[in-house]
């Protein structure tokens, strides 16, 4: 075998490796892709079964928190299913909670405002 040949060969030999190299690396991109989306669903689901567990043990208390349901709120349950899970709870009961979070929310705002219009 020439020189040339023997490099040719070698050659051929090498891009046979790189091209089984990027095909593996390939795989391996799949593969973590897949696997950081079932990371991000196992935790999708352990949030909601966390958030399902603390609203059924609030659900068997006398008094729902209101804390408890604002932060039901903030991880997007509707109105309906904080209803389904606090059978005891109304509608009414939810607006005088909403209303008193933006009550709330509005007097941290004000004092925020004041805050920084005695330090200016």
């Amino acid at each position: 075998m020439t020189p040339h040949e023997e490099a040719n060969r070698r050659l051929g030999e090498a891009n046979r490796k790189y091209t089984s190299l990027n095909d593996d690396l390939y795989i391996l991109q799949q593969m973590v892709r897949r696997m950081e989306e079932a990371v991000k669903q196992a935790m999708k689901e352990q949030q909601e079964a966390y958030a399902c567990r603390e609203a059924l043990k609030a659900s068997q208390q006398t008094h729902v928190p209101v804390h408890k349901l604002i932060e039901l709120k903030q991880a997007g349950w509707s109105d309906k299913k904080i209803l389904n899970w606090y059978t005891r709870l109304t509608q009414a009961d939810l607006d005088v909670a909403w209303a008193r979070e933006r009550r709330f929310a509005e007097a941290v705002e004000r004092m925020r405002v004041e805050a920084e219009s005695e330090i200016s």
